[in-house]
């Protein structure tokens, strides 16, 4: 009875040490799980700190784009313009140059 008591008692403490020791290996997992955690949630935020940021400057580059494309509108209307009153000076030119 001493023995079989003995052995129980032996298997009772390796059964405890085994459990502690599963404890020990749970708690340092919960312990990556939330520096994982914590590490993934600040570069989700660097990401959209990033995201709003070339957010930004893509708005900045296509309000840039739509002056450069006014711009050039009006350069072409100017020269259009511009191509009509020479067209029209060569005309009177002409002109002239007939009469006398």
């Amino acid at each position: 009875a001493k023995t079989v008591t003995g052995r129980a008692q032996t298997a009772l403490e390796e059964t405890k040490a085994q459990l502690e020791a599963s404890e020990t290996k749970f708690a340092n997992y919960r312990g990556e799980k939330e520096s994982l955690i914590s590490k993934l949630q600040q570069e989700l935020t660097d990401a959209q700190s990033s995201n709003a940021v070339l957010n930004d400057k893509h708005a900045a580059a296509n309000e840039s784009l739509g002056v450069a494309k006014q711009n050039l509108e009006d350069s072409k209307r100017t020269i259009a313009a511009t191509s009509a009153s020479i067209d029209e000076m060569k005309t009177r030119s002409d002109d002239l140059k007939d009469i006398v």
